[in-house]
């Protein structure tokens, strides 16, 4: 572009700066149109500076001193008069012209051409409104696929809130039936401890009461017979073979006899009782010796008791008997004999009540395994071992002496060995008032017998014993199981767990019921919700076939527009049908016409017959261009309309894209949401099962350790058992010298035996210690077990909160999905509304329909009257070709079937042999061409004579025909159906050669 162009659009920017009514609008929209106009950002800064400028410089030249005179009038001349008169000239031409060329046309009556222009835009709007019902249809589709997706989503968020509040329903079960297993288990620790506490309690008491009592009787029996016995000078020293001879036990024998219970006596008992007492006295402890010693020594104390009392037989048996020993032992006193029975029948009250009441919670411990009841009658095999020998029940009184055989493995109550027992001991502890009134003379005989019973008396008490240790070590494994206590014995300390235990549980239930009210009171709050939940469901499931109806509405309206439709369509088709008749027709009559014109006799009648059509045309023209004028208003009307609807489309269509925007960013933030509470469930989900796991892991460790610490405990026990059974041996042999010692000295002195009781009690003291030292240890496992137990009550608090949490997340869920449903209720509202605007848009389309079913009734009209011109010519013309082509398919049929009967009977003629006699009578061509025109498979067959010629077969005959229509090819398919004819051929049969050939 040039300088002087340039300069020039400068100068009009300047200008266009200027102008008052572009400075209202901003700058920067008139440098954006200033750059439009193709100007450069030099150019326009080069611009604004000029037009900042041009006002200044305007005003400092100030106003003109002169006013300007207005310009003379002009006055025309000839050549304006030309100029005009050309002009007006040329505009009235064109205006002719455009008359001609554009008016004129219209203001003819209209031809055929503009019928079918006319008729083409009638087909061009039907094909319009078709394609906006296609359109409404499509847009009513995605209406209702947009409704039945949030049906869907609705569904999935009730889903989702069903199964949120069955997991909640499912938490509160479980920490329900948590909470109710630890209530039963402080309840059944609670029930157990009392019980435990007190039977420990007596059987301690009991069994201290009777060690004392048996070492005092043993004290008082030792004193009271060691001045009576006699120097060994003074007493003759010959021994009594049958008393001195040792003899085996009672309980080693396989069948005693009755007489052999009553008849040894002895005064070793006290002794083994004295060595069984203290092998047993001390606790189960784990680092005691003395303990696994006395747990494990229960079976061998009876074995070593009898081994006791045959050295004390025989220490016996060498003294010499007493001058004044008396054989029989004076009536028992009867107040020794009730302070007896009551000592035994609390022992074995006291036996059944643990038996009955100790849970078995470690079958370790167990003292007693169950052991099959032996008969009274039947004899006693082997001794059976002392443990399982079970204590008789407390008899009615009875009497002293009883036949019966004694029997100790028998478990029956009220046997006579009890009641023999019973009489001895009273007949002993009568002996013993009377030897402290006046120390009698003894006997060796009676010795004998009082040993026997005392040794019945310490077999019983010893299995006694051993029964209630078996408890008591069974009592102390449950407290060192359940407890952090190690043993019974320390009274105070288990007063004091209980206690603990006591308040932990009242804090523990103090808990558990704010927590019940909070469990109802949430429980409550779920029932209403659900049922809030349930009636919106209710609501929105009622506006959902609410809209279903709507959509069926819809669905009825589309229906009609298809039948609406399909009646357009089939009037279409009519108007084609009408217009080809009407192409038909006119060329028929131009034709008739032309035949008319040079028809020179029937000039006239065509004259008055083109008049009347002249006036008929003109008639149907005017009527026609009333027509068009109607047509074309509806046709403006209908765009009109159209033009509203598609403008009403379009901005439904962004309203909908709009719409469509919203409920994906929806679907986007409620996926994101529901995402993250999954993954916020699952974490929690996982971290609750690893607790879980630890919970499970800690357990088997503790399960572990204590098998491991039961397993050290047997050991140690063991152990100690056999420490204690070395120690017991020990103290045997030594008391066994001692004996001899003392049998062969002249007599024993009371020094020797204080001195013996002394070490007994030092002895019993060191054992008091031991038992000192295990409760000790047993303290601090107690103390360790609370520990325990503290830490698991803080876990099972820690659970709870944990369990509290989780219900408060629920709780904002449930929130979010009363949201999400408010905000489909929103949506469904917004839907109903685009609803009813498509129902007024199908009320809106049905009138349209209405006004083309008018159009069409008209059309339709116009059409009968042209079909009925045209129908009679038709019908003429119809006929004349029905018969045309009638007669000419029976020509050709006729034709082609007498073209085949010659050529069929001229090639049979040259082929045929003249010298075979089946073919001596010449064939008629008429029959030929008859057989050939009623079956085409009987062109070369020949016409039999009767029936027996066409049974039988001429061989030679056949072989002929077969070689005349093998020589040919062409001749070949006839061949066929003549061989099906005569070898009578099924038509399956037929048609395979026939597709062979």
């Amino acid at each position: 572009m040039s300088s002087g162009d340039r300069n020039e659009l400068i100068r009009n920017a300047v200008a266009f700066l200027n102008d008052p009514s572009s400075q209202a609008s901003p700058l920067a929209q008139r440098i954006q149109f200033l750059e439009a106009k193709g100007l450069t950002p030099a150019e326009i800064d080069l611009a604004i500076r000029q037009a900042s400028q041009g006002p200044s410089n305007a005003t400092a030249y100030g106003p003109a001193p002169y006013a300007l005179l207005p310009p003379p009038p002009y006055r025309w001349d000839w050549r304006d008069y030309f100029i005009t008169a050309v002009v007006s000239g040329a505009v009235t031409y064109g205006a002719v012209a455009l008359f001609k060329k554009y008016l004129l046309p219209h203001l003819q009556p209209p031809t055929s051409t503009a019928y079918e222009e006319d008729r083409n835009a009638l087909t061009a709007q039907f094909d319009a409104a078709e394609a906006l019902l296609k359109e409404i249809q499509a847009e009513s589709a995605a209406v209702r696929a947009a409704v039945d997706a949030q049906k869907e989503q609705i569904d999935q968020t009730t889903l989702h809130v069903e199964a949120m509040v069955r997991e909640v329903h499912d938490g509160e079960a479980k920490t329900r039936d948590e909470m109710r297993e630890i209530r039963d288990e402080i309840n059944s620790i609670r029930e157990m401890l009392p019980k435990m506490i007190e039977r420990n309690k007596e059987s301690q008491t009991q069994s201290m009461a009777e060690l004392q009592h048996e070492l005092k009787s043993l004290k008082t029996l030792l004193l009271s017979r060691a001045p009576t016995l006699p120097s060994s000078s003074s007493l003759p020293s010959t021994p009594l073979p049958a008393i001195g001879r040792p003899s085996i036990p009672s309980w080693q024998l396989a069948s005693a006899p009755p007489v052999a219970a009553e008849s040894t006596p002895g005064l070793a008992a006290p002794h083994a009782r004295q060595s069984s007492s203290d092998s047993t006295t001390p606790d189960a402890r784990p680092g005691s010796p003395a303990r696994s010693r006395s747990i494990d020594g229960h079976a061998s104390t009876g074995h070593l008791a009898e081994s006791a009392l045959s050295n004390l037989r025989k220490s016996l048996s060498q003294r010499p008997a007493s001058p004044g020993a008396g054989t029989k032992s004076p009536p028992p006193a009867r107040a020794h004999k009730s302070t007896l029975e009551d000592r035994l029948r609390a022992t074995f009250t006291i036996g059944d009540t643990s038996n009955d009441s100790t849970p078995a919670i470690s079958t370790r411990v167990s003292p007693t395994p169950a052991t099959p009841p032996v008969e009274a009658e039947k004899p006693v095999a082997a001794p059976p071992d002392p443990l399982t020998i079970p204590l008789p029940e407390s008899p009615p009184p009875s009497p002293l002496l009883s036949p019966a055989p004694l029997l100790p493995a028998s478990p029956k109550p009220q046997s006579p060995q009890f009641t023999d027992q019973v009489s001895v001991l009273e007949a002993e502890a009568q002996i013993e008032t009377t030897k402290h009134e006046k120390p009698p003379p003894t006997d060796v005989d009676a010795l004998q017998e009082r040993l026997k019973l005392v040794e019945k008396r310490f077999s019983d008490v010893s299995t006694s014993f051993k029964r209630l240790q078996a408890e008591k070590a069974s009592a102390d494994a449950v407290l060192r199981e359940l407890t952090p206590l190690e043993t019974i014995s320390d009274s105070q300390s288990l007063r004091d767990f209980v206690q603990n235990v006591l308040l932990k549980s009242e804090m523990s239930l103090e808990e558990i019921a704010p927590q019940e009210d909070r469990i109802g009171e949430l429980r409550d709050t779920h029932r209403l919700e659900s049922s809030s939940q349930s009636a919106q469901i209710e609501k929105l499931k009622k506006q959902l076939g609410e809209s279903e109806t709507l959509l069926a509405a819809s669905q009825s309206s589309k229906a009609e527009i298809d039948r609406l439709k399909g009646e357009v369509e089939r009037s279409k088709q009519v108007a084609k049908e009408e217009e080809e008749k009407r192409v038909k027709a006119i060329s028929l009559l131009k034709t008739v016409r032309q035949k008319l014109v040079k028809a020179e006799k029937e000039r006239d009648d065509l004259q008055r017959d083109a008049g009347a059509a002249k006036d008929k045309e003109k008639a149907e023209r005017d009527s026609d261009q009333l027509e068009k004028a109607r047509l074309r208003a509806e046709i403006e009307t209908v765009n009109t309309e159209r033009e509203k609807v598609v403008a009403a489309l379009k901005a439904h269509d962004k309203e909908a894209a709009a719409l469509r925007g919203q409920f994906e960013l929806e679907t986007l933030t409620a996926k994101s949401t529901h995402s993250k509470e999954v993954a916020t469930f699952n974490s929690r989900i996982s971290s609750l099962e690893s607790t879980l796991t630890s919970l499970t892991n800690d357990k088997n460790a503790f399960f572990d350790q204590l098998q491991m610490r039961q397993a050290e405990l047997e050991s140690y026990q063991l152990r100690e058992s056999e420490e204690r059974f070395a120690l017991l041996n020990e103290d045997i042999t030594e008391a066994r010298r001692e004996q001899d010692n003392r049998s062969r000295e002249s007599g024993s002195s009371a020094e020797d035996v204080a001195r013996l009781l002394s070490a007994a009690e030092a002895k019993a003291e060191v054992k008091l210690g031991d038992l000192r030292k295990q409760i000790s240890v047993m303290e601090k496992e107690r103390s360790d077990s609370e520990a325990q137990w503290s830490r698991k009550l803080r876990e099972k608090v820690r659970e709870n909160d944990e369990l509290q949490q989780l219900v408060g997340s629920v709780t904002k869920t449930r929130e979010m999905d009363e949201g999400l449903v408010d905000k489909l209720k929103e949506q469904i509202k917004v839907l109903e509304d685009e609803a009813r605007l498509r129902q007024v848009e199908v009320a809106d389309l049905k009138a349209q329909s209405a006004m083309l079913q008018d159009a069409e009734s008209s059309t339709k009209v116009q059409e009968t009257e042209t079909a009925a011109k045209i129908h009679a010519l038709e019908q003429m013309v119809e006929e004349a070709k029905s018969r045309e082509a009638q007669l000419r398919t029976s020509n050709k049929t006729l034709r082609e079937e007498l073209r085949k009967v010659q050529s069929s009977a001229a090639l049979l003629e040259r082929q045929r042999n003249p010298g075979v006699g089946y073919w001596k009578e010449p064939v008629a061509p008429e029959a030929r061409s008859v057989s050939s025109a009623s079956s085409d498979s009987r062109v070369a067959s020949p016409a039999p004579t009767s029936p027996k010629n066409e049974e039988e077969v001429n061989l030679e005959y056949l072989r002929n025909v077969i070689l005349q229509f093998l020589e040919h090819k062409e001749m070949r398919p006839n061949l066929v159906k003549v061989l099906s004819i005569i070898l009578h051929f099924t038509p399956q049969e037929t048609r395979r050669l026939i597709a062979k050939v």
